[in-house]
């Protein structure tokens, strides 16, 4: 009986001085440290190819106000991409758009439905629920009387996560008080409550207002095939 005890002693004295040679000798987890890069990396020029919605603020304002991606600006961004990739196609099977989907944002939930999502090359897909398939429309009216202007202005990255940052003013037309003179407001931010200036209709460039706008992060998680679109948000900087 004796002899039982003691083994048994024995064997739980081996388990705790294991489990304490584990707590105690666990290797140190090393930070990724971060590599700044050009923002015209080629890495980075890629993922924007597939996040570019253009400059037209209805269809890109909730994202930057929430920085969450609607089922529209999902398929929206997908389609667009296909399209820049298959410019003389219009019609294309929804499991091809399914690939696109994957391959900007990874895993996400969405669904197939109509809609619009106003690009330079894209205005408006239809999605044939009985062939499982988008017919793409370019010839649009376009109403670009309020426009989002970019910048990228910093990226840095470590082998699995990729940040890019981007200034952004929102321009809108509108009339002097008598409605004899175009006029643009310009804003900073994306709500459009901080005004910086109201001129007469010209190019606006982003670059004379860059101290003063908004910046917004980009993050790009790398998925075992690609860098993935994972969130937007607006910082400090």
């Amino acid at each position: 009986m004796k002899k039982t005890i003691a083994f048994i002693g024995i064997i739980v004295l081996i388990i705790v001085s294991f489990i304490a040679y584990l707590i105690f000798n666990k290797p140190e987890e090393k930070e990724e440290s971060f590599e700044e890069i050009s923002v015209n990396d080629v890495l980075v020029d890629e993922v924007f190819k597939s996040v570019d919605a253009g400059s037209n603020y209805d269809f890109q304002d909730e994202t930057y106000k929430k920085g969450t991606f609607s089922n529209q600006y999902i398929l929206g961004l997908a389609i667009s991409r296909y399209y820049l990739d298959n410019p003389t196609t219009k019609d294309v099977n929804e499991s091809i758009i399914d690939a696109y989907v994957k391959k900007i944002f990874g895993k996400i939930t969405y669904a197939h439905e109509s809609g619009y999502f106003l690009t330079s090359s894209l205005c408006k897909f239809t999605y044939d629920k009985g062939m499982h398939s988008y017919k793409i429309n370019t010839e649009c009216n376009h109403n670009d009387s309020t426009n989002i202007l970019k910048k990228r202005t910093k990226a840095y990255k470590t082998a699995t996560v990729l940040y890019v940052q981007e200034k952004i003013i929102v321009t809108e037309k509108v009339k002097s008080d008598d409605e004899t003179i175009n006029l643009i407001n310009v804003y900073k931010d994306i709500n459009k409550n901080d005004k910086i200036t109201t001129v007469e209709e010209k190019d606006i460039k982003i670059d004379d207002y860059l101290e003063e706008a908004e910046t917004y992060e980009y993050k790009f998680e790398f998925d075992g095939e690609s860098f993935v679109f994972k969130e937007i948000k607006k910082i400090n900087a």
